[in-house]
């Protein structure tokens, strides 16, 4: 019998690369997927410290095959930030100063429909393209995979 799961609610990931998460924790590697899964980072958080939540809403229906068809011609790399970009809805607990996220469509992807700016993208380049890449798989494995798996 189907029964239908939570992958119509928005979810917050953080950087594995965060400086704020606590790499000393008991089994940090573990402990950090579990608190994706579970969007419970205080276990994985330095004392008086502040994550950098980045908050998605998971990409359904065509548009997420609309990307998975595009990902074969594009690559993985260009499919996860695309990803990122259709699914981020919010930068919250960044210091310093940050683009709005705002969405629109963007002419050289226009069947994917409305994602956040590029130009989001640019200012977390500038601190590590790892952030949109890890990101964006997540995004994409969100996607396809009910939640919480643990």
């Amino acid at each position: 019998m189907l029964v239908r799961t939570s992958l119509s609610q928005g979810f917050d990931l953080v950087w594995s690369g965060d400086p704020a998460l606590d790499r000393e924790a008991t089994d940090f590697a573990n402990s950090l997927r579990v608190a994706g899964e579970r969007s419970d980072y205080g276990p994985v958080t330095k004392p008086g410290a502040a994550l950098t939540l980045f908050s998605f809403r998971p990409l359904r229906g065509m548009r997420l095959r609309a990307l998975l068809d595009r990902a074969g011609a594009v690559g993985n790399a260009t499919a996860a930030a695309l990803a990122f970009r259709m699914g981020l809805t919010a930068i919250k607990n960044a210091s310093g100063e940050w683009p709005a996220v705002k969405v629109a469509t963007d002419g050289s992807y226009e069947e994917l429909g409305a994602m956040a700016g590029d130009d989001v993208l640019v200012a977390l380049d500038d601190v590590s393209p790892l952030i949109v890449q890890e990101l964006g798989a997540e995004v994409i494995t969100r996607s396809m995979t009910p939640r919480p798996l643990s």
